[in-house]
C-alpha cells in the first residue's frame, strides 16, 4: 500500500466503496426478488389448502351419481392432473405457474397463475439494477475527474514544495481564494514558504548583526584581556610593594618598641637625675647657709679683730689660714657639686688649723693685720659666693625643672611610642590583610585574564558560527 501512488490510492478509495455498494444493492435486489417469489408461492399454497378443505367437505356430501357426473365433465388436462402423482408443488407450464393440491384420494385441486405477474417484479428489479449501474458509472466518472484534479493539484504542490526544499523560496502556487480545501492548503503552503522566506531574511539580518556584535565583542574582549594583563602586572608590583611595606612597618614596630624601652630607661634616668638634683639643691642650700654663716662670722671676726689688738698677730695668722681654707672650701664645694664630700676634709683642716692656732698664737698675732684686711675681702667673697651659690641653686632648680620636663616628655614619648608600636602592629595586621586581599585580587585578575581569553575565543567562535550560518542561509534563493 505504501508503494502506491496518490492516483492509485484515490482510485482505490473511490472505486472500491462504490463497487462494494453496487454489489450490496444487487444482492439486496435479488434477495428481495427471491423473497417476493417465495411469499407469492406461500400465499398460493395457503389459498389452495383453504380451497381444498372447502371442496373436500363439499365432495363428501355428494352422492355417487353426482360424483360420477362430475368426473364425466372434467377436461383432459384435468384428468391428467388428477392422475398426476405430484402434489403440493408449483409447476411451470405453458407460460404459467400451476399448483396441485390434493382434496381426497380421488380428487386434486389445480391452481394456475400467469408467469407474467412474477416477471413484472423481476423486470422492475432489473430496471433498478440498470439505474444503479448507470449511477455507478457516473460516480466513477465524477470520481475520476475529481481524482485528476486532486492529483494535478497535489503534483503542483509537490513540485513547489520540492523547489522550496531545494533552497528556492521564491516559488508560489498563487491559487485564487476559494472554498476549495486544496486551494486553502495551497495558500497555506504559500504562506509557509513566505514565512520561511521572511525567517531566512531575518536570520540573515541577525547573522549580519551578530557578526558585527561579535567583532565588537572580540575587540572589547581583546581590550579587556590587555587591561587584565596590565592590571595583573600592576597588582604584582603593588603586592611586592605591599610586602616591602609590611616588612618596613614591622621594622617600625620593632624600632618603636625599642624606642619605647629606651625612652622608658631615659625617663627612669631623668627621675634619678631629678632626685639627685633635689639632693644637690639641698646641699647647695646648706652650703649657702654655711657660707652666709661664715660671712657673718667673718664680719664678727672683723669686729672682734678691731677690739682685740692684743691678739692681732695670731688672728692675722688664723685669718690667713682661714682665708685659704675658705678658698679651698669654696673650690671643693664647686668641685664637689652634688656630693660635697670636700666639706669633711675642709672641716678636718679647719680643726687642725684651730689646734695650730691655739698652739701658735704668736703667729696669729702677726697675721691679725692681714686678717683684718682679708676679712673685708672674705666678706665680699662670701657674699659673692652666696650670690653665686644662690644662682647655682636657681640654675640647678631650672635644671631640675628641665629634667622634670624631660621626664614628662619622655613619658609622653613613651606613650606616643607605645601608640606608634600599637598602631604599627595594627598597620602590620592591616598590611597583611591587604597583602592577602591583593593576592586574592591578583588570582582573580588572573582568572579574569583567563576569562577574557575565553571571551576572545568565544567571540571568535561566535563570529565563525555566524559566518557559517550566513553562508548556509545565502545558499537559499530569497
Amino acid at each position: 500500500m505504501n508503494r502506491l501512488t496518490i492516483k492509485e490510492k484515490l482510485a482505490l478509495v473511490s472505486i472500491v466503496p462504490l463497487t462494494l455498494m453496487l454489489l450490496v444493492l444487487i444482492a439486496l435486489i435479488f434477495g428481495e426478488t427471491s423473497s417476493r417469489n417465495a411469499d407469492s408461492q406461500q400465499r398460493m399454497q395457503q389459498e389452495a389448502n383453504n380451497l381444498a378443505q372447502v371442496l373436500s367437505s363439499s365432495i363428501n356430501e355428494l352422492s355417487s351419481s353426482q360424483i360420477q357426473q362430475l368426473n364425466s365433465s372434467l377436461t383432459h388436462s384435468q384428468i391428467q392432473a388428477k392422475s398426476s402423482s405430484t402434489y403440493n408443488q408449483v409447476i411451470e407450464q405453458q407460460g404459467q405457474y400451476q399448483l396441485l393440491v390434493p382434496i381426497n384420494n380421488q380428487w386434486q385441486l389445480v391452481l394456475k397463475q400467469p408467469q407474467q405477474t412474477l416477471q413484472t417484479v423481476a423486470a422492475s428489479h432489473s430496471t433498478t439494477l440498470a439505474f444503479l449501474i448507470l449511477l455507478l458509472v457516473a460516480s466513477l466518472g465524477l470520481t475520476a475527474s475529481i481524482s485528476r484534479y486532486i492529483v494535478r493539484t497535489l503534483t503542483q504542490m509537490r513540485l513547489v514544495t520540492d523547489q522550496a526544499c531545494g533552497n528556492d523560496l521564491t516559488v508560489r502556487l498563487n491559487y485564487p481564494e476559494g472554498r476549495d480545501d486544496l486551494r486553502g492548503l495551497g495558500n497555506h503552503i504559500d504562506n509557509l514558504i513566505a514565512t520561511r522566506q521572511r525567517v531566512v531574511k531575518s536570520l540573515l539580518e541577525v547573522c549580519r548583526k551578530l557578526q558585527e556584535q561579535a567583532d565588537v565583542l572580540l575587540n572589547n574582549a581583546s581590550n579587556s584581556n590587555q587591561l587584565s594583563i596590565d592590571q595583573r602586572q600592576h597588582l604584582d608590583s603593588l603586592a611586592t610593594a605591599m610586602e616591602e611595606m609590611t616588612v618596613t612597618v614591622s621594622d617600625v614596630t620593632n624600632h618603636a618598641e625599642d624606642t619605647s624601652k629606651e625612652t622608658q630607661n631615659a625617663s627612669r634616668d631623668a627621675e634619678k637625675g631629678l632626685s639627685q638634683i633635689h639632693t644637690t639643691i639641698g646641699t647647695i642650700e646648706q652650703l649657702v647657709n654655711d657660707v652666709q654663716s661664715a660671712a657673718n662670722a667673718v664680719s664678727q671676726v672683723n669686729v672682734n679683730a678691731a677690739k682685740i689688738d692684743a691678739v692681732v698677730a695670731t688672728i692675722n695668722g688664723i685669718s690667713e689660714q682661714t682665708n685659704l681654707l675658705a678658698l679651698n672650701a669654696a673650690i671643693e664645694a664647686a668641685r664637689a657639686g652634688h656630693h660635697g664630700r670636700g666639706f669633711a676634709v675642709v672641716a678636718d683642716e679647719v680643726r687642725s688649723l684651730a689646734s695650730r692656732t691655739q698652739s701658735a698664737t704668736v703667729e696669729i698675732q702677726q697675721m691679725i693685720e692681714e686678717l683684718q684686711s682679708g676679712t673685708s675681702n672674705l666678706e665680699s667673697l662670701m657674699h659673692s659666693t652666696t650670690n653665686r651659690a644662690e644662682q647655682g641653686q636657681q640654675l640647678i632648680s631650672l635644671t631640675g625643672e628641665g629634667l622634670q620636663q624631660i621626664a614628662s616628655h619622655s613619658e609622653k614619648i613613651f606613650n606616643m611610642n607605645d601608640h606608634i608600636a600599637t598602631a604599627a602592629g595594627q598597620q602590620s595586621g592591616v598590611m597583611n590583610d591587604i597583602s592577602g586581599n591583593l593576592l586574592r585580587i591578583r588570582n582573580q585578575s588572573h582568572d579574569a585574564e583567563q576569562a577574557a581569553n575565553d571571551s576572545v575565543s568565544a567571540s571568535q567562535n561566535v563570529g565563525t558560527i555566524a559566518g557559517d550560518l550566513a553562508a548556509q542561509l545565502s545558499r537559499l534563493k530569497i
